[in-house]
């Protein structure tokens, strides 16, 4: 059974030397989400290079479907969150336990923070393969020029 993938599509732009070139466009229905702020789904257009799949044979105008393993996504994700917020509590309360003064805790708690933050970039490079996209099928052909 495959794992579960999140999914987008994209339209080809270029496909040559062994790459294709996808552009992702905004949905229509982004404009009126309430999470449109922050969600990177609104972004206007963005542009990924990937290697050519074996044996595929994309022309410009196509329509492919992308992916990354969800497991992973959810991974690095709470990767992000958590390192740099482990750092801070485990600081502040390291600073706490031995009695130093407020001021002190609160500097520890930044130092921890930043430990968290340095943790999370050495980590980031391991989990950067499980996160890169792969074309996962052909959604549609695009209509030949007349």
């Amino acid at each position: 059974m495959n794992a579960p993938m999140l999914e987008r599509e994209g339209r080809v732009v270029a496909v040559g030397a062994g790459r294709l070139t996808l552009r992702f466009e905004r949905a229509s229905a982004c404009g009126a989400c309430r999470a449109a702020k922050v969600c990177s789904g609104n972004t206007p257009t963005r542009e990924l290079v990937l290697p050519l799949p074996a044996g595929a044979a994309p022309r410009p105008g196509d329509l492919l479907c992308v992916g990354v393993s969800e497991a992973a996504a959810l991974r690095a994700t709470a990767l992000a969150y958590l390192a740099p917020l482990a750092g801070l509590l485990g600081a502040m309360g390291a600073a706490a336990l031995v009695g130093l003064p407020d001021g002190a805790v609160a500097v520890a708690s930044f130092a921890g923070l930043a430990a968290g933050y340095a943790v999370l970039h050495r980590l980031a490079g391991r989990a950067a393969h499980a996160l890169r996209p792969v074309v996962l099928d052909s959604a549609r052909r695009a209509p030949p020029l007349s």
